[in-house]
């Protein structure tokens, strides 16, 4: 959070946005709504423990990323890099072309060991990240997640139609996430959009930004000048 995105960052545990599952970015950043298995202070102790006895040691991985996405994603490729190392695991960053990263390996979800990317979705609605990038039977699902319970559950979601009960399950989502460890969630950049005061009735789309969905974002935008 402050040395790469200089605070301006929120943390995130699953691939659900903390703004559909909590009122405030302070309430989402507390270890209770985290989960149980994010710390906001590492136990390396612990950390060293079960790796040993998971039989681990002198781990040699590769890290993919693709400098197309600039800066903020190679300091993240670094911080795990220097993470990691604290415990054992030895982290090769292995720059890719954007093309190769995107097409034949991330949307087909063809890597060795780990590679470091975006979301893979963006919404307004909570369906749309946790059936969409789990569920089996989703064409966003990247990671070739095929977990029986989570596809329970994001189906569950999807047809509850009283809105505590959903949450209710959402967050039962949210545990699995944390509990199967799917992929290793960094903190996620907050957005800011700046324009100049004569540019009346722009409004940044909230699922998506600026950087997807022009139109809509656009369409009722006039000049006063």
């Amino acid at each position: 959070l402050d040395s790469v995105f200089e605070g301006n960052a929120h943390i995130q545990s699953t691939g659900i946005p903390w703004a559909m599952l909590y009122e405030t970015r302070e309430q989402a950043r507390t270890p209770e709504a985290l989960g149980k298995y994010h710390q906001l202070t590492p136990d390396l102790d612990a950390a060293k423990k079960l790796m040993a006895e998971g039989g681990y040691s002198n781990v040699k991985l590769k890290l993919y990323n693709t400098p197309a996405y600039g800066a903020t994603f190679a300091g993240m490729a670094a911080s795990a890099k220097e993470d990691l190392a604290k415990i054992g695991i030895e982290l090769s960053i292995v720059e890719t072309d954007y093309t190769k990263f995107y097409t034949s390996m991330y949307l087909q979800g063809n890597w060795d060991d780990l590679i470091l990317s975006h979301e893979g979705n963006q919404g307004n609605d909570v369906d749309e990240y946790a059936w969409g990038l789990t569920h089996k039977g989703s064409s966003r699902n990247f990671w070739h997640i095929d977990d029986p319970e989570m596809d329970k559950l994001t189906d569950a979601q999807r047809v509850e139609m009283d809105p505590k009960k959903r949450m209710d399950i959402v967050k039962q989502i949210q545990a699995r996430w944390n509990d199967q460890v799917y992929q290793a969630w960094m903190p996620v950049a907050i957005g800011y959009d700046l324009w100049q005061k004569y540019v009346v009735n722009f409004r940044t789309n909230p699922g998506t930004g600026t950087g997807f969905s022009f139109g809509p974002s656009l369409r009722y935008v006039w000049l006063d000048k």
